[in-house]
Formats: structure tokens, sequence, C-alpha cells
């Protein structure tokens, strides 16, 4: 499938509009308002896709392509996360050794309550979340704690939330300052750039969503915490929040930390990504995989030039892409996007719109680049294999 990325200027300009009006320096101290960062943060998503239902959001990147949510919505006929719900239920009701079960450490039985995490512990003075709140339940009933990102806690978690489908989310900030700054930790969390990569979550989700890398949708940031936990065919099984976070950092080649630290728990109370709709169990089953290294590539060759291109320019420009095509195609990992980039430079340059062209052209080269990364990338992780 031809994909290209594009990134209009008015929707970086938006962008920038969304990450001042939520940005944790813009803010200050005394004046954190979660109510007013929910409401502009809503309405950049609302302005920005005015197509989109305010309740599809939560639908992730199926609320960006309608082919997607097709499929998506044909999967659920049949869903490939069915047998994460039977073991998460199976788990749920066996009892432990000493005869209690998790229904014993949870409101109503702990069915129906997802919707309410993660919540705010005065008594503690920090965020709790499913996850964390499961595995003290578990200690507490002298089990071994799960691992936060195996399938045990993804199938648990997929459970109970299943048992809250329908619900509306309910995530409470009290006005404690400790609450206050545990919310300003998890915005502060979402938009700091990191890794080598120099990626944001806010890079991806607030400045790019619904822009395509290949055949992958980026998803919104507004209710991209709702669909959670998610299956994903990368994964080919469901994958709890806080392996969402560990791989993202992984990605953009940042130290993850550890499941569960603070930071990962405050940007889950971060409420602007979630809305207040009810608590759906995603399938993921065609979302996005993110290859950060091409999207930084083509930010990259996207960047205006400071001043106007001439021929010699777009001359140099296209040399480069051809080169990077051919290696490309030498490794039998030529993108068609590529081949599509060239000829549009060189459309662009027969008709003397040499800054168009040149910008094609470095389109391409990127696009080149990263096909060779990812044929690299490919050997060596063949050659890192073990059979057994």
């Amino acid at each position: 499938m031809n994909a290209r990325i594009h990134i209009p200027l008015a929707s970086l300009v938006a962008a920038l509009v969304a990450l001042a009006l939520t940005s944790p320096d813009v803010v200050a101290a005394d004046k954190v308002d979660p109510v007013a960062d929910a409401r502009a943060f809503q309405n950049f998503f609302f302005q920005k896709f005015p197509n989109v239902k305010h309740e599809d959001f939560v639908n992730g990147p199926y609320s960006m392509n309608e082919d997607m949510k097709r499929q998506w919505q044909e999967k659920e006929e049949f869903p490939p996360y069915e047998f994460a719900l039977e073991a998460g239920k199976e788990m749920f009701s066996t009892p432990f050794k000493n005869g209690k079960t998790y229904a014993d450490c949870f409101p109503n039985g702990g069915i129906g309550i997802r919707q309410n995490y993660p919540y705010f512990d005065s008594g503690e003075g920090k965020v709790i979340t499913l996850e964390l709140a499961l595995n003290r339940c578990r200690e507490a009933n002298g089990e071994a704690p799960y691992s936060y990102i195996k399938d045990e806690m993804a199938s648990l978690t997929a459970y109970m939330a299943y048992t809250s489908r329908g619900k509306l989310m309910d995530i409470k900030i009290p006005d404690d300052p400790r609450a206050l700054a545990a919310y300003e930790n998890g915005k502060r969390y979402f938009y700091t750039r990191r890794g080598q990569m120099n990626f944001s979550c806010a890079s991806c989700h607030v400045q790019s969503p619904g822009e395509r890398i290949r055949a992958e949708t980026l998803a919104p940031a507004l209710g991209i915490l709702n669909a959670m936990p998610i299956y994903r065919s990368e994964w080919s099984g469901m994958g709890t929040t806080s392996r969402r976070f560990v791989t993202c950092n992984s990605q953009t080649r940042a130290v993850p930390l550890e499941p569960q630290a603070d930071e990962y728990r405050d940007v889950e109370y971060f409420p602007v990504l979630r809305r207040q709709r009810p608590a759906d169990l995603g399938t993921g089953s065609t979302a996005m995989k993110l290859s950060l290294g091409l999207a930084m590539l083509l930010a990259l060759s996207l960047a205006p030039s400071a001043r106007a291109a001439s021929e010699a320019d777009y001359k140099a420009a296209y040399a480069a892409a051809e080169a990077a095509s051919k290696e490309a195609a030498g490794m039998r990992n030529q993108w068609t996007v590529t081949v599509s980039a060239l000829a549009a430079a060189k459309r662009a340059a027969d008709g003397g719109d040499f800054g168009r062209a040149v910008a094609a052209a470095r389109e391409a080269e990127a696009l080149a680049k990263a096909s060779i990364f990812q044929a690299v990338s490919e050997k060596e992780a063949w050659k890192a294999m073990e059979i057994r």
C-alpha cells in the first residue's frame, strides 16, 4: 500500500497550540486546573478532527480510518482476545491457597470497577493503578506477584475491563496538593522528550494522530488509555498498560522505567488521555506498530529550508535519494513509497517547483534509509535467533 506521511503546517501549528494549552511549563503550580486542561485538550482534538464523532476517539486509530474501523468491527465477531478473557476469568475466580479470591480485595467483588482506576490514595499519598492493586491483593494473600508485562496480568486486567464495558470512566483528582502534584508529574512525563530519538508521548499522539507510517495509523491521545489492556498483532496476545509504556520507551531508544514506577502510574493518572466514555476493551489487532526511526527521518526531511531551493539543490537532493533507493533495492527492501516520492520530486522539478522537488527528494531519501535500517535490523535479529 502506498502511504506517505504528510504533516501540513496548519496541523503542526494546531499541535503547538495544544501543547501550549496543556504544557506543565505554562500553568503555574498554584493554578493547576485538570478540568480546564481536559477541556482544552478535548477541544484541540475536536477541532483538529471535526469529522470524527466525539465518542469515537476511544477507538484509537480506528476512529481515524473507516477501513480499519470496518476490519476491527469484523474481528469483533470472533475476537482474537477471547482466549485471554477466558483465562482471566478463570484466574479471577480460582481461590488462593488461603481460600480467598480476588473478589475479596475489591469493591463489588471486583466486577464492573475498572473504570475507577487509577485513583489517588490519600492515605498513601500515591496513585494506585489496577495492575498495582491486583499484585497487592496477591501478596496480601500469600501469593507471589505477577509480572506487570506478562500474560497473566494482561488476562486478569482484560477480564476486569470486560466486566466494565459500557460504564463511564470515572477518574477523580481530589483537591489534595499531593494528587495535583501526581497529575502534574504525569503531564510532565507525557510531554517530555526522551531517548535517542528525542520523542515524547505527545510527538506521535498529539502532533501526528491520523498520520500514516507505511500502512499504520497513529492513534490520538484523547481516549488512548480507555482501551487498555489491548490486543496487538505484534504481540500475538494481550498487553498491559505497563507493557505499552515500557515498549514505547524502548522504541524511542530511551531507558524504560521499572513497571509501575511513579512516573508510569502518574502518566496513567493524567486523565486527559481518557474520555469519560465506556471503558471498552480494545483489540488493537491492526493497531499501529510505530517505526520511530522512520518517523524521525521523515520529520527531518520535512523540515522547511531557510532559503528558496535552486535547481542545484534539487539535483543534489535527488542524487542522494536515488543512491539510497538503489542501496535499498540491492538489499531487496525498496519500498514503493520511496519510488513514488522520487517520481514526485522529478515531476515537481520538471514543473520548475524546486522547493517541492527538494522536499520530495529528501522524503524519498529518508524513506530509503528507513528501509535500509529495517533490512539491516531484521538481518541482525535473524542472526541473533537461536534455533532449538
